[in-house]
């Protein structure tokens, strides 16, 4: 069992919220579509709006390359409080360099 903070993680009130983002999504990362290590993210952070902790519409689903990405956007590891705001201006940011042909992606 977890300890800490993040306890509320291993119930299951997460589980089923985590499932749910998932099957929502297609079992497919909203991003890249990848069907591979499949993570929820939660929209507004669940540490500060505690209140939308498990509400489905409150998480999007990406694969772990892409939920790192995001929070390394934010450079403090996964435990960023991230917002709808940064969610926004990450997902234009990701779809943009992934519109680009491969040559132009290198520098």
């Amino acid at each position: 069992m977890a300890s800490g903070k993040q306890k509320w993680r291993h119930g299951s009130a997460y589980k089923k919220w985590h499932n749910l983002v998932l099957l929502n999504a297609g079992y497919k990362c909203e991003l890249c579509n990848s069907t591979k290590k499949l993570q929820a993210h939660h929209i507004d952070s669940a540490s500060y709006f505690k209140e939308e902790r498990f509400v489905v519409s409150n998480g999007i689903c990406f694969c772990k390359s892409c939920h790192k990405s995001l929070h390394i956007l934010y450079k403090q590891g996964y435990r960023k409080k991230t917002t709808k705001k940064d969610l926004k201006y990450f997902l234009a940011l990701a779809k943009r360099y992934m519109s680009l042909g491969k040559k132009q992606r290198t520098v």
